[in-house]
Protein backbone atom coordinates (compact mmCIF):
# COMPACT_ATOMS: atom_id res chain seq x y z
CA UNK A 1 0.00 0.00 0.00
CA UNK A 2 1.61 3.28 -0.79
CA UNK A 3 2.07 5.89 1.62
CA UNK A 4 0.92 9.83 1.30
CA UNK A 5 3.21 12.08 1.16
CA UNK A 6 0.68 14.78 2.82
CA UNK A 7 -1.57 13.27 5.62
CA UNK A 8 -4.26 15.34 7.71
CA UNK A 9 -4.58 13.65 10.56
CA UNK A 10 -7.85 15.14 12.77
CA UNK A 11 -6.86 18.44 11.58
CA UNK A 12 -9.02 21.07 12.84
CA UNK A 13 -8.91 25.23 11.71
CA UNK A 14 -11.31 27.85 12.75
CA UNK A 15 -10.88 31.63 12.56
CA UNK A 16 -12.94 34.34 15.14
CA UNK A 17 -14.98 31.46 16.33
CA UNK A 18 -16.30 29.99 12.96
CA UNK A 19 -15.20 26.56 12.87
CA UNK A 20 -13.54 26.06 8.60
CA UNK A 21 -12.46 22.46 9.05
CA UNK A 22 -13.53 20.13 11.60
CA UNK A 23 -10.92 17.00 12.71
CA UNK A 24 -10.31 16.60 8.64
CA UNK A 25 -8.66 13.46 7.45
CA UNK A 26 -7.01 13.75 4.17
CA UNK A 27 -4.63 11.97 2.12
CA UNK A 28 -2.34 13.10 -0.93
CA UNK A 29 -0.40 10.98 -3.10
CA UNK A 30 2.30 11.55 -4.48
CA UNK A 31 3.01 12.19 -8.26
CA UNK A 32 -0.92 12.65 -8.61
CA UNK A 33 -3.43 15.82 -9.20
CA UNK A 34 -5.44 15.83 -6.02
CA UNK A 35 -8.46 18.25 -6.43
CA UNK A 36 -10.57 19.78 -3.54
CA UNK A 37 -13.64 20.60 -4.71
CA UNK A 38 -16.96 22.24 -2.51
CA UNK A 39 -18.60 25.23 -1.72
CA UNK A 40 -17.46 28.78 -1.01
CA UNK A 41 -15.84 28.68 2.14
CA UNK A 42 -15.76 25.19 2.78
CA UNK A 43 -11.54 25.35 3.38
CA UNK A 44 -10.32 24.72 0.36
CA UNK A 45 -7.82 27.62 0.05
CA UNK A 46 -6.97 27.29 4.27
CA UNK A 47 -6.08 23.62 3.42
CA UNK A 48 -3.35 24.45 0.83
CA UNK A 49 -2.44 27.25 3.36
CA UNK A 50 -1.98 25.00 6.22
CA UNK A 51 0.13 22.48 3.89
CA UNK A 52 2.33 25.56 3.32
CA UNK A 53 2.72 26.55 6.65
CA UNK A 54 1.31 29.97 6.26
CA UNK A 55 -1.51 29.30 8.79
CA UNK A 56 -1.33 26.84 11.58
CA UNK A 57 -3.66 24.09 12.78
CA UNK A 58 -5.62 24.40 16.30
CA UNK A 59 -5.38 20.68 16.56
CA UNK A 60 -4.17 17.53 14.92
CA UNK A 61 -1.13 16.81 12.94
CA UNK A 62 -0.33 17.50 9.45
CA UNK A 63 2.74 15.60 8.10
CA UNK A 64 4.56 15.53 5.33
CA UNK A 65 6.34 12.93 3.75
CA UNK A 66 5.81 10.68 7.26
CA UNK A 67 7.28 13.62 9.42
CA UNK A 68 4.45 16.25 11.33
CA UNK A 69 5.44 19.72 10.25
CA UNK A 70 5.76 20.99 13.51
CA UNK A 71 8.50 18.58 14.93
CA UNK A 72 10.59 19.17 12.07
CA UNK A 73 13.88 20.44 12.75
CA UNK A 74 14.93 23.82 10.47
CA UNK A 75 16.95 21.83 8.36
CA UNK A 76 14.05 19.41 7.43
CA UNK A 77 11.59 22.48 6.92
CA UNK A 78 13.77 24.32 4.95
CA UNK A 79 14.02 21.54 2.81
CA UNK A 80 10.36 21.09 2.44
CA UNK A 81 10.21 24.99 1.67
CA UNK A 82 12.10 23.58 -1.71
CA UNK A 83 10.47 21.21 -2.73
CA UNK A 84 7.18 23.18 -2.21
CA UNK A 85 5.31 26.27 -4.94
CA UNK A 86 2.46 28.08 -4.26
CA UNK A 87 0.11 29.23 -7.64
CA UNK A 88 -1.60 31.71 -5.73
CA UNK A 89 -4.98 32.86 -7.10
CA UNK A 90 -4.41 36.19 -8.62
CA UNK A 91 -0.71 35.05 -9.65
CA UNK A 92 1.08 37.30 -6.83
CA UNK A 93 3.43 38.73 -9.96
CA UNK A 94 5.51 41.73 -9.05
CA UNK A 95 4.53 44.48 -11.39
CA UNK A 96 8.15 46.08 -10.80
CA UNK A 97 9.71 43.06 -12.35
CA UNK A 98 9.34 42.14 -15.87
CA UNK A 99 8.33 38.87 -16.89
CA UNK A 100 11.58 37.17 -16.84
CA UNK A 101 12.65 38.34 -13.57
CA UNK A 102 8.99 37.14 -12.15
CA UNK A 103 9.95 33.51 -13.34
CA UNK A 104 13.22 34.01 -12.33
CA UNK A 105 12.31 35.27 -8.45
CA UNK A 106 12.33 31.58 -6.81
CA UNK A 107 15.80 30.92 -8.24
CA UNK A 108 17.31 33.76 -6.93
CA UNK A 109 16.18 33.42 -3.29
CA UNK A 110 16.11 29.81 -2.86
CA UNK A 111 19.39 28.23 -4.49
CA UNK A 112 23.30 29.30 -5.40
CA UNK A 113 22.51 28.80 -9.07
CA UNK A 114 25.12 31.58 -11.33
CA UNK A 115 23.99 33.65 -13.37
CA UNK A 116 23.88 31.71 -16.49
CA UNK A 117 22.22 28.45 -15.03
CA UNK A 118 19.32 30.60 -13.76
CA UNK A 119 19.07 32.24 -17.53
CA UNK A 120 18.83 28.44 -18.69
CA UNK A 121 16.33 27.23 -16.74
CA UNK A 122 14.15 30.52 -16.99
CA UNK A 123 14.39 30.30 -21.10
CA UNK A 124 13.60 26.94 -20.57
CA UNK A 125 10.12 27.63 -18.78
CA UNK A 126 9.39 30.32 -21.14
CA UNK A 127 9.96 28.65 -23.99
CA UNK A 128 7.93 25.91 -22.69
CA UNK A 129 4.88 27.54 -22.01
CA UNK A 130 4.74 29.38 -25.06
CA UNK A 131 6.35 32.96 -23.73
CA UNK A 132 8.69 33.81 -26.20
CA UNK A 133 9.28 37.05 -27.18
CA UNK A 134 7.23 38.28 -24.09
CA UNK A 135 10.15 38.03 -21.19
CA UNK A 136 11.20 41.77 -21.22
CA UNK A 137 7.37 42.75 -21.06
CA UNK A 138 5.78 43.41 -17.73
CA UNK A 139 2.79 41.84 -15.96
CA UNK A 140 0.14 44.63 -16.40
CA UNK A 141 1.50 44.41 -20.56
CA UNK A 142 0.30 40.94 -20.85
CA UNK A 143 -3.07 39.10 -20.44
CA UNK A 144 -4.54 37.70 -18.11
CA UNK A 145 -4.33 34.51 -19.62
CA UNK A 146 -0.31 34.87 -20.37
CA UNK A 147 -0.13 35.88 -16.75
CA UNK A 148 -1.58 32.71 -15.49
CA UNK A 149 1.39 31.03 -17.67
CA UNK A 150 4.16 33.46 -16.28
CA UNK A 151 2.52 32.30 -12.55
CA UNK A 152 3.03 28.72 -13.87
CA UNK A 153 6.42 29.34 -15.07
CA UNK A 154 7.55 30.44 -12.16
CA UNK A 155 5.96 27.85 -9.62
CA UNK A 156 8.01 25.24 -12.02
CA UNK A 157 10.95 27.05 -12.26
CA UNK A 158 12.53 25.26 -9.62
CA UNK A 159 11.39 22.05 -10.60
CA UNK A 160 9.34 21.29 -6.89
CA UNK A 161 8.01 17.96 -5.96
CA UNK A 162 4.81 19.59 -4.86
CA UNK A 163 2.80 22.45 -6.50
CA UNK A 164 -0.24 23.74 -5.14
CA UNK A 165 -2.83 25.24 -7.50
CA UNK A 166 -5.61 28.14 -5.38
CA UNK A 167 -8.00 28.31 -8.33
CA UNK A 168 -5.95 28.88 -11.35
CA UNK A 169 -8.05 29.56 -14.13
CA UNK A 170 -10.19 32.14 -11.84
CA UNK A 171 -11.43 35.14 -14.16
CA UNK A 172 -9.90 33.25 -17.53
CA UNK A 173 -12.42 32.67 -20.27
CA UNK A 174 -13.78 28.86 -21.60
CA UNK A 175 -10.47 28.79 -24.11
CA UNK A 176 -7.71 30.04 -21.52
CA UNK A 177 -9.21 28.07 -18.67
CA UNK A 178 -8.92 24.94 -20.91
CA UNK A 179 -5.32 25.95 -22.15
CA UNK A 180 -4.28 26.58 -18.56
CA UNK A 181 -5.74 23.03 -17.01
CA UNK A 182 -3.63 21.42 -19.98
CA UNK A 183 -0.70 23.06 -19.13
CA UNK A 184 -1.21 21.81 -15.60
CA UNK A 185 -1.57 18.34 -16.31
CA UNK A 186 1.38 18.23 -19.31
CA UNK A 187 3.65 19.81 -17.17
CA UNK A 188 2.92 17.30 -14.22
CA UNK A 189 3.05 14.52 -16.93
CA UNK A 190 6.56 15.77 -18.11
CA UNK A 191 8.10 16.72 -14.52
CA UNK A 192 6.30 14.41 -12.31
CA UNK A 193 4.98 16.68 -9.51
CA UNK A 194 2.79 15.77 -6.79
CA UNK A 195 -0.05 18.62 -7.93
CA UNK A 196 -3.17 19.83 -5.43
CA UNK A 197 -5.58 22.02 -7.06
CA UNK A 198 -8.30 24.32 -5.57
CA UNK A 199 -10.71 24.75 -8.42
CA UNK A 200 -14.78 25.36 -9.17
CA UNK A 201 -14.11 24.33 -12.69
CA UNK A 202 -16.48 21.30 -12.82
CA UNK A 203 -16.42 18.85 -14.69
CA UNK A 204 -12.93 19.96 -16.28
CA UNK A 205 -10.96 19.50 -13.79
CA UNK A 206 -12.51 15.60 -13.50
CA UNK A 207 -11.00 14.76 -16.41
CA UNK A 208 -6.91 15.86 -15.20
CA UNK A 209 -7.04 14.59 -11.78
CA UNK A 210 -6.39 11.08 -10.39
CA UNK A 211 -7.67 11.81 -6.67
CA UNK A 212 -11.05 14.25 -5.77
CA UNK A 213 -11.43 15.62 -2.31
CA UNK A 214 -14.72 16.87 -1.46
CA UNK A 215 -15.29 18.88 1.43
CA UNK A 216 -18.63 20.28 3.16
CA UNK A 217 -19.48 22.21 6.39
CA UNK A 218 -15.58 21.36 7.42
CA UNK A 219 -16.30 17.60 6.58
CA UNK A 220 -14.46 15.58 4.26
CA UNK A 221 -16.95 13.81 2.43
CA UNK A 222 -15.51 11.92 -0.57
CA UNK A 223 -11.63 11.18 -1.15
CA UNK A 224 -11.06 9.21 -4.13
CA UNK A 225 -11.10 8.60 -8.03
CA UNK A 226 -13.34 10.12 -10.31
CA UNK A 227 -15.15 7.22 -11.44
CA UNK A 228 -15.47 6.47 -7.35
CA UNK A 229 -16.97 9.49 -6.94
CA UNK A 230 -19.69 9.11 -9.65
CA UNK A 231 -20.83 5.87 -7.68
CA UNK A 232 -20.65 7.54 -4.35
CA UNK A 233 -23.85 6.43 -2.01
CA UNK A 234 -23.65 9.59 0.18
CA UNK A 235 -26.60 11.85 -0.08
CA UNK A 236 -24.72 15.30 -0.12
CA UNK A 237 -22.04 13.54 -2.90
CA UNK A 238 -25.26 12.81 -5.58
CA UNK A 239 -26.88 16.14 -4.84
CA UNK A 240 -23.21 17.20 -5.59
CA UNK A 241 -22.92 15.43 -8.65
CA UNK A 242 -26.68 16.28 -10.15
CA UNK A 243 -25.61 19.95 -9.27
CA UNK A 244 -22.72 19.59 -11.86
CA UNK A 245 -25.03 18.62 -14.69
CA UNK A 246 -28.11 20.95 -13.72
CA UNK A 247 -26.98 23.94 -16.10
CA UNK A 248 -27.00 21.01 -18.84
CA UNK A 249 -30.38 19.17 -17.59
CA UNK A 250 -32.19 22.53 -17.53
CA UNK A 251 -31.15 22.93 -21.24
CA UNK A 252 -32.42 19.77 -22.06
CA UNK A 253 -35.35 20.02 -19.82
CA UNK A 254 -35.15 17.08 -17.97
CA UNK A 255 -34.88 16.88 -14.32
CA UNK A 256 -32.04 14.50 -11.93
CA UNK A 257 -31.48 13.50 -8.73
CA UNK A 258 -34.17 14.49 -5.62
CA UNK A 259 -36.52 16.49 -8.38
CA UNK A 260 -36.99 13.37 -9.65
CA UNK A 261 -37.75 11.21 -7.36
CA UNK A 262 -40.24 13.83 -5.94
CA UNK A 263 -42.11 13.38 -9.48
CA UNK A 264 -41.95 9.69 -8.87
CA UNK A 265 -43.40 9.72 -5.57
CA UNK A 266 -45.97 12.63 -6.94
CA UNK A 267 -46.78 9.56 -9.82
CA UNK A 268 -46.54 6.48 -8.53
CA UNK A 269 -46.38 6.26 -4.77
CA UNK A 270 -50.25 6.03 -4.68
CA UNK A 271 -50.45 3.47 -7.61
CA UNK A 272 -52.84 0.13 -6.39
CA UNK A 273 -51.40 -2.72 -6.01
CA UNK A 274 -53.02 -3.82 -9.24
CA UNK A 275 -51.43 -1.31 -11.45
CA UNK A 276 -47.96 -2.15 -12.78
CA UNK A 277 -45.47 0.46 -13.57
CA UNK A 278 -42.15 0.27 -15.24
CA UNK A 279 -38.94 2.02 -14.55
CA UNK A 280 -36.23 1.43 -16.59
CA UNK A 281 -32.84 2.90 -17.64
CA UNK A 282 -31.25 3.83 -21.03
CA UNK A 283 -27.58 4.40 -20.91
CA UNK A 284 -24.87 5.40 -23.28
CA UNK A 285 -21.71 3.98 -22.51
CA UNK A 286 -18.85 5.62 -24.14
CA UNK A 287 -20.43 9.44 -24.17
CA UNK A 288 -17.28 10.61 -22.74
CA UNK A 289 -15.58 8.94 -25.71
CA UNK A 290 -18.01 10.91 -27.77
CA UNK A 291 -16.95 13.88 -26.19
CA UNK A 292 -13.34 13.15 -26.06
CA UNK A 293 -13.41 12.58 -29.80
CA UNK A 294 -15.75 14.75 -30.82
CA UNK A 295 -16.59 17.44 -28.46
CA UNK A 296 -19.07 18.49 -26.17
CA UNK A 297 -21.23 19.84 -27.88
CA UNK A 298 -21.80 16.90 -30.17
CA UNK A 299 -21.59 14.96 -26.40
CA UNK A 300 -24.54 17.60 -25.09
CA UNK A 301 -26.41 17.06 -28.63
CA UNK A 302 -26.65 13.48 -28.34
CA UNK A 303 -27.85 13.09 -24.47
CA UNK A 304 -30.67 15.86 -25.44
CA UNK A 305 -31.41 14.03 -28.43
CA UNK A 306 -32.25 10.90 -26.46
CA UNK A 307 -33.53 12.63 -23.76
CA UNK A 308 -36.26 14.43 -26.34
CA UNK A 309 -37.14 11.07 -28.20
CA UNK A 310 -37.77 9.79 -24.43
CA UNK A 311 -40.06 12.59 -23.67
CA UNK A 312 -41.81 12.47 -27.18
CA UNK A 313 -42.33 9.07 -27.02
CA UNK A 314 -43.95 9.12 -23.72
CA UNK A 315 -46.00 11.83 -23.92
CA UNK A 316 -49.68 10.77 -23.01
CA UNK A 317 -48.87 7.93 -20.81
CA UNK A 318 -48.30 9.83 -17.96
CA UNK A 319 -44.48 8.82 -17.75
CA UNK A 320 -41.62 10.63 -16.52
CA UNK A 321 -37.99 10.97 -17.80
CA UNK A 322 -35.02 11.88 -16.29
CA UNK A 323 -31.34 11.72 -15.76
CA UNK A 324 -29.75 8.99 -13.28
CA UNK A 325 -26.21 10.46 -14.20
CA UNK A 326 -23.91 11.63 -16.49
CA UNK A 327 -24.64 8.90 -19.20
CA UNK A 328 -28.01 7.46 -18.11
CA UNK A 329 -31.39 8.60 -18.58
CA UNK A 330 -34.15 7.31 -16.23
CA UNK A 331 -37.59 6.80 -17.08
CA UNK A 332 -40.83 5.69 -15.18
CA UNK A 333 -43.85 4.63 -16.62
CA UNK A 334 -47.70 3.27 -16.25
CA UNK A 335 -46.93 0.44 -18.28
CA UNK A 336 -46.04 -3.04 -18.05
CA UNK A 337 -42.77 -3.78 -18.98
CA UNK A 338 -44.21 -5.43 -22.43
CA UNK A 339 -46.58 -2.66 -23.02
CA UNK A 340 -43.11 -0.12 -23.45
CA UNK A 341 -41.72 -2.47 -26.33
CA UNK A 342 -43.31 -0.74 -29.15
CA UNK A 343 -41.91 2.84 -27.60
CA UNK A 344 -38.75 1.43 -26.92
CA UNK A 345 -38.90 0.21 -31.12
CA UNK A 346 -40.27 3.99 -31.77
CA UNK A 347 -36.71 5.36 -29.55
CA UNK A 348 -34.42 3.03 -32.13
CA UNK A 349 -36.08 4.25 -35.34
CA UNK A 350 -36.09 7.88 -34.55
CA UNK A 351 -32.13 7.18 -33.16
CA UNK A 352 -31.84 5.49 -36.63
CA UNK A 353 -32.72 7.97 -38.69
CA UNK A 354 -31.33 11.43 -37.54
CA UNK A 355 -28.31 13.12 -39.85
CA UNK A 356 -25.64 13.60 -37.30
CA UNK A 357 -25.62 9.81 -36.40
CA UNK A 358 -25.41 8.48 -39.76
CA UNK A 359 -22.28 6.66 -40.77
CA UNK A 360 -19.79 9.33 -42.05
CA UNK A 361 -17.58 9.41 -45.25
CA UNK A 362 -14.57 7.22 -44.94
CA UNK A 363 -11.91 8.63 -42.74
CA UNK A 364 -13.51 10.88 -40.87
CA UNK A 365 -13.21 11.00 -36.83
CA UNK A 366 -15.76 8.84 -35.45
CA UNK A 367 -16.63 6.27 -32.70
CA UNK A 368 -19.27 3.49 -32.22
CA UNK A 369 -22.37 4.52 -30.12
CA UNK A 370 -24.12 2.08 -28.24
CA UNK A 371 -27.09 2.25 -26.10
CA UNK A 372 -28.04 -0.56 -23.24
CA UNK A 373 -31.44 -0.70 -22.08
CA UNK A 374 -32.66 -2.18 -18.18
CA UNK A 375 -36.04 -2.37 -16.71
CA UNK A 376 -38.03 -3.45 -13.94
CA UNK A 377 -41.53 -3.78 -13.28
CA UNK A 378 -43.36 -2.80 -9.96
CA UNK A 379 -46.41 -2.57 -8.57
CA UNK A 380 -47.91 -0.50 -5.45
CA UNK A 381 -45.02 1.93 -3.38
CA UNK A 382 -41.33 0.87 -3.92
CA UNK A 383 -38.18 2.77 -3.12
CA UNK A 384 -36.94 4.52 -5.96
CA UNK A 385 -33.30 4.17 -5.51
CA UNK A 386 -34.00 0.20 -5.39
CA UNK A 387 -35.82 0.22 -8.38
CA UNK A 388 -33.00 2.12 -10.19
CA UNK A 389 -30.20 0.20 -9.20
CA UNK A 390 -32.31 -3.61 -10.35
CA UNK A 391 -33.13 -1.50 -13.56
CA UNK A 392 -29.34 -0.23 -14.09
CA UNK A 393 -28.20 -3.91 -13.10
CA UNK A 394 -29.99 -5.44 -15.93
CA UNK A 395 -29.08 -3.70 -18.69
CA UNK A 396 -28.84 -5.57 -21.93
CA UNK A 397 -27.21 -3.97 -25.39
CA UNK A 398 -30.53 -1.83 -27.09
CA UNK A 399 -29.00 -0.49 -29.75
CA UNK A 400 -24.98 0.02 -31.44
CA UNK A 401 -24.43 2.11 -34.47
CA UNK A 402 -20.74 1.37 -36.17
CA UNK A 403 -20.08 4.98 -36.46
CA UNK A 404 -20.99 8.80 -34.76
CA UNK A 405 -19.15 11.47 -36.55
CA UNK A 406 -19.81 15.05 -36.74
CA UNK A 407 -20.92 16.38 -40.04
CA UNK A 408 -21.60 20.02 -41.48
CA UNK A 409 -25.19 19.81 -41.33
CA UNK A 410 -25.23 18.74 -37.45
CA UNK A 411 -26.04 22.25 -36.11
CA UNK A 412 -28.80 22.54 -38.64
CA UNK A 413 -30.48 19.62 -37.71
Amino acid sequence: MRDPLIEFQEVSKAFDGKVILDRVDLSIYPSEVTTLLGKSGVGKSVTLKLIMGLVLPDSGKILYKGKELWRMSKKEKSAMKHELEFMFQGNALFDSLNIFENIALPLRETTALSQAAIEKKVQEKIDFLELTGHDKKFPAEVSGGMRKRVALARALVTEPQVVLFDEPTTGLDPVRKINVLSLIVDNQRKFGFTGVLVSHDVPDVLYISNRIVLLDEGRVLFQGGPMELEHHPHALVREFLDSLQDLENRVIDIKSGRDFESDFEASFSHLSDHRPYTVFVLSLGNLSAVQEALGQVTAHRLIAFIAGVLKKNLEGLGGITGRKNYNTLIGVVPKSSREIDPILGEVQDALLGIDFLKQPPAGDDCVPLRLAYGAVQATGSKNFQSLADTAMSRQTSFLEMGCLAWTENEDAS
